[in-house]
């Protein structure tokens, strides 16, 4: 099935989340390679920076954040000197998520209830 250019923009748009290892760079955490993000998920520290990444997307209005695990494969992982369990990796990962939901969900209750108390 074809669609024209007109047709494409006519339904609503999903606005994904930015680039996970630019905004960690920006925040001052870089390795210099495409394992900031691993990284960023193994250090508890970092992690809390993860999360207020997916937060501020949220708060941005995106539709759809992604985990930060593009590289968390096992093989990747060994190769960076990562002694981890992939999949708690990537559990960890999707747990940054889910807080970070969470916070912009009750911000967004709060700010609801306030507009309703002051009309």
């Amino acid at each position: 099935l074809k669609m024209n250019q007109q047709d494409k923009f006519r339904g609503e748009v999903t606005v994904l989340d930015g680039g996970m290892g630019h905004e960690l760079k920006l925040r001052g955490i870089s390795d210099g390679s495409f394992v900031a993000g691993v990284l960023a998920n193994e250090n508890l520290l970092q992690a809390s920076t993860v999360e207020a990444i997916h937060y501020d997307y949220l708060a941005a209005g995106c539709d759809v954040v992604t985990t930060n695990s593009f590289v968390a494969v096992p093989r990747r992982m060994r190769q960076c000197g990562l002694a981890t369990d992939g999949p708690a990796a990537f559990h960890r990962a999707a747990g940054l998520i889910r807080s970070a939901v969470d916070r912009a969900r009750a911000a967004t209750e709060i700010a609801h209830n306030g507009e309703m108390q002051q009309k």
